[in-house]
């Protein structure tokens, strides 16, 4: 739908459960979008050397092929992964292989196809984007309700969805509006949502909310600052 309808984007991202869908991945190949599909240690590859599974090409690589880099920020930090790419027996598809720094064994398989030549660097952010979006659709549900839903038909469900990411992107625009550059840690949407319930309420101390706003913000940024020393002492070793 988002293809007819003309929407702009560059890139199709999504877990195994899509990677895994033969069926969506030619659709993808046919109209030449870009993807980066998650697949699982068993899918086999087609190389020039043979039909080969995922974690076995993962085996067989040098030390050599592996760079260091960063998919993107985090609540704690960087995602910083070694990450390696292995061609396929199609010169526009390749294996994009993800493993952990502090855990070797915790691995990461990614199908990649791009009808022209892209760096590595831009398959890993690529990678890297699904995690801002799984991020959001966790957000909707902590935060707006997002699948609180108890209804049945498709109109109901359609004003519902509709309304909570309403919600969600008024939270995400106040969160914008507050953002302080002095400030090292900027107000979650959680906090913005607590602050306007608090506020909002009848009968209350404003400005014992808004102290109590406060602690919490100072609480939440030490607790970042010391999982990031704890992050960068591991990477140390």
């Amino acid at each position: 739908r988002a293809i007819a309808a003309g929407i702009p984007f560059g890139w199709v991202t999504a877990d195994e459960a899509y990677g895994g869908n033969g069926p969506l991945r030619a659709f993808l190949e046919e109209q030449k979008v870009s993807y980066v599909l998650a697949v699982s240690r068993g899918h086999v590859i087609t190389t020039p050397a043979g039909r080969r599974r995922a974690d076995d090409l993962a085996g067989r690589l040098p030390k050599g092929a592996w760079q260091r880099l960063s998919c993107g920020d985090g609540a704690k930090g960087e995602h910083r992964y070694d990450w390696a790419v292995i061609a396929t027996s199609r010169p526009e598809t390749s294996l994009l292989i993800r493993r952990s720094i502090s855990r070797p064994c915790d691995l990461a398989f990614y199908l990649c196809h791009t009808p022209r030549p892209v760096p590595l660097g831009r398959l890993v952010k690529v990678a890297g984007a699904r995690w801002a979006v799984e991020e959001c659709f966790q957000a909707g549900k902590n935060e707006a309700g997002l699948d609180h839903y108890q209804v049945k038909l498709y109109q109901a469900w359609y004003r519902y969805v509709t309304l909570a990411m309403l919600t969600q992107a008024f939270l995400a625009v106040t969160r914008a509006a507050l953002a302080d550059d002095s400030a090292t840690l900027a107000s979650s949407a959680n906090e913005i949502r607590r602050m306007f319930t608090a506020l909002c309420a009848p009968s209350r101390d404003q400005q014992h909310a808004r102290r109590w706003s406060r602690w919490r913000h100072r609480h939440q940024e030490r607790l970042r600052h010391s999982q990031q020393q704890r992050q960068r002492q591991r990477q140390r070793q």
